[in-house]
């Protein structure tokens, strides 16, 4: 389901919240309809347990494990295997401070995203599912980027976020929010509302870890290895 799926209330409303050049990536990656085209669909990963031993009693806010998976069409790409999120005591971020366009704010603010994820739940399931859009109660700033970033893929040869880390083989470490906003690329609208000061993409076996925190974590001699540790056990 594409640009016709979207009334242009909708679509302004996505824009307001996700950035114009993220809405216009997830309407077209929606009427592509990636998942049918993939070689091997991220299925029983195992991963879960890992991914909660980093974020349980730690700064991280989010883990994401993405996937690699080749296409039928030809090529690659990096799709969402598993992830967990924490958002930060006290309750995230939603209020008390205005959005980069200005607008949004308290409880409008909290029903805009809703919708929205309501919006894109539909939009890449095929259904409105009321269920869905009752289940999520309040959504924080951190949560929105997390749940909207299960809608995202990645070409793995690409030049930014998870595609480069995978591409090169080499983890990036960015422990400032400028320098974390280049690396987000499309979702730095959503990660600069979260507030993340810290993000990393480590290539793994099968795919990339990325990590976000609204702390600034540096980065200690062993801190990648023990990240690996914490997933695969070695």
């Amino acid at each position: 389901m594409g640009e016709k799926f979207w009334v242009k209330e909708e679509k302004g409303m996505a824009e307001s919240v996700l950035g114009v050049e993220a809405c216009e990536f997830l309407i077209t990656s929606a009427s592509k309809n990636l998942l049918n085209d993939l070689v091997s669909p991220p299925v029983n990963l195992g991963v879960q347990q890992g991914l909660g031993k980093i974020v349980e009693g730690s700064h991280w806010n989010y883990v994401i494990f993405w996937y690699a998976s080749g296409l039928k069409s030809g090529g690659s790409v990096l799709v969402w295997g598993d992830g967990i999120c924490q958002d930060p005591k006290g309750g995230g971020v939603v209020h008390g401070s205005t959005s980069a366009d200005g607008e949004l704010e308290g409880v409008e603010k909290r029903k805009v995203k809703k919708c929205v994820l309501r919006k894109l739940h539909a939009c890449f399931n095929g259904s409105d599912d009321g269920s869905f859009a009752a289940s999520l109660d309040e959504v924080s700033d951190v949560e929105m980027f997390y749940l909207t970033s299960m809608y995202f893929t990645f070409r793995c040869d690409s030049a930014y976020g998870p595609g480069e880390a995978f591409k090169s083989g080499r983890p990036t470490w960015a422990s400032s929010m400028a320098s974390c906003l280049d690396h987000y690329h499309l979702r730095s609208v959503l990660a600069r509302s979260a507030g993340f000061q810290t993000v990393v993409f480590l290539p793994v076996k099968s795919g990339v870890l990325e990590l976000g925190s609204v702390k600034s974590i540096p980065e200690e001699h062993d801190s990648v290895e023990k990240l690996k540790r914490s997933v695969w056990g070695f």
